[in-house]
C-alpha cells in the first residue's frame, strides 16, 4: 500500500490500519498525486419564487425558512384579517 502524507506514515508506524478503497478514501477523500483532496458535495435548497401578496397584490419573494408567506408585511395581513372578519359576521354563526 502506498503511504500518503507524513500523517498517514505516522499512524501506519503506530500499527493502526489505514486502506483506501479503489474509488478513494473512506472518509470521502480521494488520492491526487501524493496530497489528499477532500471531496466536498456541494447541495443548493431551492430557492422560493416571488409571490403576490393576497391584500394589495404587491410582489414579494418569501423567507427561505419555514412556511411560505401570503403576505407581504404585518399590516396586509391585518388587514386581510379584519375584512375576513366582517365577512364572517355578515354570514352570522356557523352552524354545527
Amino acid at each position: 500500500m502506498e503511504v500518503i502524507g507524513d500523517f498517514l506514515s505516522s499512524t501506519q508506524a503506530r500499527g493502526a490500519q489505514i486502506g483506501l478503497k479503489r474509488r478513494g478514501h473512506p472518509l470521502g477523500m480521494t488520492k491526487s498525486g501524493e496530497s489528499i483532496v477532500t471531496v466536498a458535495k456541494v447541495t443548493t435548497k431551492p430557492r422560493r419564487h416571488p409571490r403576490q401578496c393576497e391584500w394589495c397584490r404587491e410582489s414579494f419573494t418569501p423567507s427561505e425558512r419555514g412556511r411560505p408567506a401570503k403576505f407581504c408585511s404585518v399590516s396586509c395581513r391585518q388587514r386581510a384579517y379584519e375584512r375576513l372578519r366582517v365577512e364572517r359576521r355578515r354570514l352570522g354563526p356557523t352552524p354545527r
